[in-house]
């Protein structure tokens, strides 16, 4: 009925009141056929009535405020955007650029204009030039930061460098200039943009140590990365002394820990290790930053005492750095072998048999394949109903539960791949 009577699918719905366990499923459907049918105003506010989940209800009343436009209702439309999450903030000003009322377009199209450019760009082009003639320097900075997290860091920076300001002002726009010629892969304009001399603040610093990193990854591992590396280690070591405990600090000792090790400063990069750590350092690049820190230490030291320091810090990187120890040492031969005597060979095995010339160990045995669970009933039902997408969502809360079983585990993978859902078969 929903595909081919939407209209009469929504009224059967909307008359059917809550149930136990497929409630969100029925709100689903039940907005899908009010937008496939065109409904007007009321089966709106009648949806929204009835209590739908946040999600759901956010966009009935999205397509609300759509209806009230259309139909010049645009006091009601003005009041249902105020209701609506930040989220869908930006698509209802879309929305309202539309609205037959100029003042109601302009106000949309101010906030736009700092909240999502994008948006406004590509619905009313003439609005956008005449609102930028009028913005203030606080507005242009917002917009820069709306085009980088829209994905458009090079139309920030444009922009940003067509101004001039005085003051505190300019140096927040220089600033985001450079943050937004970083994030467009130009760190050479990044650091032309930052000023120079005692004139740098902490986060000045700290910007500069990251132009200085990028550009050496992007010459890494050809001529003048190393320099670049170096570059940055001392604009991070500046920003740290800067700082003092302010918020810099931490970002700055792991650019100094990063691109020091990479420069070959290891005492200076260890240091920095070591800092980080006192404060509980547990960023998601500390495992990678250790490791490359470690194989450096190790290549010059051998199995120091920094190198177990650092092993007994970084448990899931101990096999790695057990390694590179054996693999440097001229006795290392045992520990080669003792790195390659698991069930389960991991890469350092691998390697690890081939320096030791050992053999390949037998390989595991494995249990016999599972099969798929049969899914609850309710989920079958969905199933049997051809409501493919609404069953893997009852699946999902049926799971949430309680843990499933593996054999319920692969059911919910094979459903979620037959309805395209590649990520959530993996998860």
């Amino acid at each position: 009925m929903a595909a081919d009577r939407p209209a009469e699918a929504a009224l059967a719905l909307a008359a059917a009141g809550p149930g136990p366990v497929l409630e969100e499923a029925r709100f689903s459907v039940w907005l899908r056929c009010l937008e496939a049918s065109s409904a007007p105003a009321p089966a709106y506010r009648a949806y929204l009535a009835a209590g739908p989940p946040p999600e759901l209800a956010a966009s009935a009343r999205l397509a609300l405020l759509g209806r009230l436009v259309a139909t010049g209702e645009l006091a009601a439309a003005a009041a249902e955007r105020e209701l609506l999450p930040a989220a869908t903030l930006a698509a209802a000003d879309e929305v309202l650029l539309a609205a037959p009322a100029a003042e109601l377009r302009l106000a949309a199209a101010r906030r736009l204009a700092t909240s999502s450019p994008r948006r406004l760009a590509a619905r009313a082009p003439e609005l956008e030039r005449r609102l930028l003639a009028g913005l203030a320097p606080g507005e242009w900075l917002e917009r820069a930061r709306a085009w980088q997290r829209e994905g458009s860091p090079a139309r920030a920076a444009a922009e940003l460098r067509r101004l001039r300001w005085q003051g505190p002002l300019e140096g927040e726009r220089r600033r985001e200039l450079a943050r937004a010629e970083l994030a467009a892969g130009s760190p050479r304009a990044a650091l032309a943009a930052l000023p120079e001399g005692g004139a740098q603040t902490p986060e000045d610093l700290v910007l500069r140590a990251r132009a200085h990193r990028t550009r050496a990854w992007q010459l890494y591992p050809g001529r003048g990365a190393t320099a670049a590396f170096a570059d940055c280690a001392g604009s991070a070591a500046a920003a740290r002394a800067s700082a003092g405990r302010g918020p810099e600090g931490p970002a700055a000792l792991e650019l100094e820990l990063e691109c020091a090790t990479e420069a070959g400063r290891l005492d200076a990069a260890f240091e920095a290790w070591r800092a980080l750590a006192a404060g509980g350092w547990s960023g998601d690049r500390r495992e990678w930053l250790g490791r490359r820190l470690g194989v450096a230490l190790v290549l010059t030291e051998g199995g120091s005492a920094r190198v177990r320091e650092l092993e007994r810090s970084l448990p899931a990187q101990a096999r790695c750095l057990r390694f590179w120890i054996a693999a440097d040492s001229p006795d290392g031969r045992a520990a080669l072998l003792d790195l390659a005597e698991v069930r389960v060979g991991d890469l350092y095995a691998r390697w690890a048999r081939e320096l030791a010339r050992a053999t390949t160990p037998a390989p595991p045995s494995w249990s016999e394949p599972l099969a798929p669970a049969s899914p609850p009933a309710s989920v079958a039902l969905l199933l049997e109903a051809g409501a493919a997408e609404e069953a893997l969502r009852q699946l999902a809360r049926a799971r949430r539960l309680r843990p499933p079983a593996p054999a319920e585990a692969l059911a919910a993978a094979e459903l979620a791949a037959a309805t395209g859902d590649a990520n959530g078969a993996i998860s």
